[in-house]
């Protein structure tokens, strides 16, 4: 009976590296035993090339997981506040944001309405239906008592 590897998330430069290893010429398989991660693994890394080696250009290499904004129009205005602020030597913190002129000036975009974002909002209603007791059964579980 094989042994249960332990999960391991790797980062984007230990990907973008194992992409380069197959892109040279070495075998999945002679990988895999190297670097002791699974077949499906390398075959997954290696499927999805074209998304890791554009994201590993102009982010760091550290990161493990991908993640991008869901509003990139308002990501860019506060990395441009950012390097203004940065430029002129100002103190940057949560609460400077907060109450700095930018963060007025740009008041729409920030507090938008997200209630059309799925990630947020899918709730389904036959599950919920599905899991509130009736009257029915909390009269029967009173009863029982």
């Amino acid at each position: 009976m094989s042994q249960i590897k332990k999960r391991k998330t790797l980062t984007l430069q230990e990907k973008y590296n194992i992409i380069r290893k197959i892109e040279s010429g070495m075998q999945q398989t002679v990988l895999c035993k190297e670097l002791n991660l699974s077949k499906t693994t390398v075959s997954g890394i290696w499927t999805s090339r074209q998304k890791i080696l554009q994201e590993s250009y102009g982010k760091s290499l550290s990161i493990k997981k991908i993640r991008n904004p869901i509003r990139t129009d308002v990501d860019k205005l506060l990395l441009e506040w950012f390097k203004t602020q940065r430029s002129l030597n100002m103190p940057i913190s949560g609460p400077i944001l907060q109450q700095s002129e930018w963060l007025k000036k740009h008041d729409l975009l920030l507090h938008e309405d997200i209630s059309n974002l799925n990630d947020y909002t899918n709730v389904d209603s036959e599950l919920i239906t599905t899991n509130v007791p009736t009257d029915n059964v909390i009269n029967e579980k009173n009863t029982e008592m």
